[in-house]
């Protein structure tokens, strides 16, 4: 039987169920009363029923009644549950042990056990209280005997037994009861505090265990829910850039075969450009995300009129609605008195924000009404604009309203998931860089409302900005001009030539850095279209090498990479124009008319 059965069983028979309420430190203090009052009740008769015999047949009267004082206090003590504390009943307990040492000295003298009640007088009060238990009972025990000393001293025919010790004997019991005492009970308190560090440790580390284990429990239990959402992105951006590829590959094989009409060239031509957005826009996506999550997004903020960017949204919000044939409309609501605001923010990133939840509204609803709006609030206790986008499609499941801003997450309510699932996560994230919030409201069937604000730190326009209508594409003559693209991938120069070849402009082909400087000792052109990732010469490099040789050359750099640190390294390094694949018509010639006219 272990000490934890022997306790249990001394739990049930001594009426202690509880003995937290105790004021003493260590749950091992309570164990050990329970134990020492258990034994009593249990060892107590054993002791006490030859000892009354004993003094019966010797007519001690005064042992047989101290006994039966000791056993009766102790019982009383031990069951009594509401009368007594746990500390008096230590108390008790100790003092009846000093009590039954000294009478039991002074009745019985040498032949008796007085000596080792008091021993376990001192040991008890250490092993409950401490050094400060062993230095009282010590002082009181010595105090104790010292008096006992003087009726030997004088022979006194009160104490007969006590006398048979002698006076030097006594001196001598007393100093080996100081000693040994002393010893036992210092050794055993050590080996006690020893034990109680070493528990208190090992709780500890127990505790800093069960907290890592919850902790890691949560790090797994987050980690195997990243690692599914970062499966099923994966699955899912698998899918979402081979569905454009496969379009643009396939039609583009298509439209090599002979005999295909004009009309037919055309709509694979539309095809091909839809699905090229597609996949660019799935490309801009993940980079944004990163960028947004590495904290290396950079903010270009400007005066951004928001009447003409919206408008310009709404322009390619209605193709996208014409490519997917469905039953849609987008309107504006704008108060006339605020269609010459002009907000302080980036206007890229704005336009993305507003853009990602058009294409949300135009996703997920079939027919009826997207409407794009805007007023002021007071928000953070500042002018703030308010943006709202509200469609009439499927709406978002309320279970799903906290989520949907989370990276990888699509509402579950569709019965087709298509994007990448990172359209709102960084409308949230890019609010968050321009100081802005976002919420949402939504009804299943009935449709949901984004709300943006941004913080107002602009100024009223009071003329409304007037649209310069785009020139038509075959007014571009650049007759008599020279241009020289320097591009290593052949696609590439070849889809310039094709833009450019109504223009009438001379091209010349340079397939690396190297090249293009080697031409230009023989021909000084017009115009450079100068890519920057090209094999043997970059196009940083070349940039140098022509500013130092060719200050006044005009040139416009095209690369694939599109960050903006490139872009400052263009311009840093000399070139006069920046624009960033994949190169769009309309931008090339209105970069290019630019400069010339410069």
């Amino acid at each position: 039987m272990n000490l934890q059965n022997v306790i249990e069983f001394f739990t049930k028979a001594v009426p202690y169920p509880n003995l937290k309420g105790s004021n003493f430190h260590g749950e091992w203090k309570n164990s050990l009363l329970l134990v020492l009052l258990g034994n009593f009740i249990l060892l107590g008769p054993f002791a006490f029923i030859p000892a009354a015999m004993y003094s019966i047949q010797t007519e001690n009267w005064a042992l047989l009644g101290l006994n039966t004082v000791v056993i009766s206090t102790m019982f009383f003590v031990a069951f009594s549950k509401r009368l007594i504390n746990s500390e008096i009943k230590v108390q008790v307990s100790i003092g009846i042990f000093f009590i039954l040492g000294i009478a039991v000295l002074v009745l019985l003298g040498p032949v008796s056990s007085g000596l080792l009640w008091m021993f376990l007088f001192v040991i008890l009060a250490g092993l409950f209280y401490g050094y400060k238990g062993i230095l009282i009972t010590e002082i009181l025990s010595c105090i104790s005997l010292g008096v006992l000393a003087i009726p030997i001293y004088f022979e006194s025919k009160h104490t007969p037994n006590l006398n048979l010790f002698g006076f030097y004997g006594w001196l001598v019991n007393i100093v080996l009861f100081t000693t040994i005492s002393l010893f036992i009970s210092y050794l055993l308190n050590e080996i006690i505090i020893n034990i109680e560090t070493s528990l208190k440790k090992e709780q500890k580390i127990t505790d800093l265990l069960y907290d890592n284990q919850k902790k890691l429990a949560k790090e797994k239990l987050r980690a195997e829910e990243a690692d599914m959402l970062k499966s099923k992105f994966l699955a899912n951006m698998s899918h979402e850039i081979r569905t454009p590829l496969n379009s643009i590959l396939g039609f583009t094989s298509l439209m090599a075969e002979p005999g295909l009409d004009e009309v037919t060239l055309k709509n694979f031509n539309n095809i091909i450009k839809t699905s090229g957005e597609q996949l660019l826009g799935i490309i801009n996506d993940i980079i944004d995300i990163s960028k947004i999550e590495s904290n290396q997004l950079t903010l270009h903020i400007q005066s951004v009129d928001i009447y003409r960017n919206l408008m310009e949204i709404i322009q390619i919000a209605e193709n996208k609605i014409k490519t997917h044939n469905k039953k849609l409309s987008v309107n504006l609501e704008v108060n006339k008195k605020l269609m010459h605001l002009f907000l302080e923010t980036d206007e890229l990133r704005f336009k993305q924000i507003i853009s990602n939840l058009v294409d949300n509204s135009i996703k997920y609803s079939k027919e009826g009404t997207i409407t794009i709006g805007y007023h002021f609030i007071d928000y953070k206790n500042s002018p703030s604009l308010e943006f709202y986008i509200k469609d009439t499609g499927r709406g978002i499941p309320p279970d799903a309203l906290n989520s949907i801003f989370d990276r990888f997450a699509q509402a579950n309510n569709i019965d087709f998931h298509e994007g990448t699932g990172l359209g709102l996560s960084i409308v949230k994230g890019l609010l968050d860089l321009l100081g802005g919030s976002i919420r949402v409201e939504s009804e299943i069937n009935k449709g949901s409302t984004f709300y943006i604000a941004l913080p107002y730190i602009g100024k009223v326009i009071p003329e409304m900005y007037d649209k310069q209508e785009e020139k038509p594409e075959n007014l571009h003559d650049y007759s008599g001009k020279t241009f020289i693209i320097a591009e290593d991938d052949l696609a590439s120069y070849y889809f310039l030539k094709e833009v450019l070849k109504p223009t009438n402009v001379k091209l010349i082909h340079a397939v690396n850095g190297k090249k293009l400087l080697e031409l230009l000792e023989t021909q000084i052109p017009d115009l450079i279209l100068l890519d920057i990732n090209m094999p043997v010469m970059n196009g940083f490099e070349a940039l140098q090498e022509i500013r130092k040789r060719y200050n006044n050359v005009k040139i416009i750099a095209q690369t694939a990479y599109a960050m903006a640190e490139e872009k400052q390294m263009c311009f840093k390094l000399g070139c006069n124009e920046y624009i960033s694949k994949p190169i769009k018509k309309g931008q090339l010639f209105e970069t290019i008319d630019l400069l010339l006219k410069s």
